[in-house]
């Protein structure tokens, strides 16, 4: 297990290296159109937003996201996720529900993984960065009033929640997520990798090719989760 360890820790530096020399880590937020794809995944929020308010209708259930990932993520209150993808793996389960939403995430080039992220009322994810560096895209789908009680701080920067809003940073950049409201905030999110030149990018996507291997676990707890709380629906 140590020399498993060992062996992805060396890959991630790697990686981390590889990324470093083409795209230094910034102090905030990226620009969201900057992310291939995202632009037509902006443009799609009605049909998004009347997808997710599809599910809520239908009393659909989302497992903690503690128990998709398999390991307390330390959020201080409820934070659900609801899956589409899964470092490349789609969750037809989850799919089926939401078809244009796939639809338009699946467009979006180098997807490794997708889906809705909610932050329950009252709920604070504290300052955290992710395993490796990877471009986070997020885009507000039902955000409550007041205005400022949904917030993410990303580095330096600090970032209001808005219907329709997008927004990207770089996993690696240490943010911070609060829900002040008296409801729910419900946010799409799709986890892209970098887009390298020459050998670097085949080097990258191989790497994360290998990195997803240790994300395997999540599709089978996914689908456990989903079929635990909402049967065959």
């Amino acid at each position: 297990m140590k020399a498993v360890e060992a062996g992805f820790e060396q890959l991630v530096r790697l990686d981390q290296w590889l990324i470093d020399r083409h795209h230094p880590l910034p102090d905030g937020a990226l620009d969201p159109m900057s992310i291939p794809g995202a632009a037509e995944v902006a443009a799609g929020w009605a049909d998004i937003r009347e997808e997710l308010d599809a599910l809520l209708a239908m009393d659909l259930k989302m497992p903690r996201t503690d128990d998709v990932i398999g390991e307390e993520q330390g959020a201080e209150g409820t934070w659900t996720t609801y899956m589409l993808c899964s470092f490349g793996t789609w969750l037809d389960f989850n799919c089926r529900r939401c078809p244009r939403t796939t639809e338009l995430v699946k467009r979006v080039p180098g997807v490794e993984i997708a889906g809705f992220t909610v932050l329950e009322a009252g709920a604070h994810i504290p300052r955290h960065k992710g395993p490796y560096r990877a471009l986070r895209y997020q885009l507000g789908v039902r955000v409550p009033e007041p205005w400022g009680s949904c917030r993410l701080q990303i580095g330096d920067e600090m970032v209001v929640w808005e219907d329709g809003k997008s927004l990207a940073f770089d996993d690696g950049v240490e943010h911070e997520a609060w829900n002040d409201s008296d409801e729910p905030r419900y946010v799409l999110f799709v986890q892209t990798t970098f887009a390298l030149p020459g050998v670097a990018g085949r080097v990258h996507a191989a790497n994360h090719r290998v990195l997803g291997l240790a994300g395997r676990p999540i599709n089978r707890r996914a689908a456990e989760l989903d079929f635990a709380l909402n049967g065959s629906r």
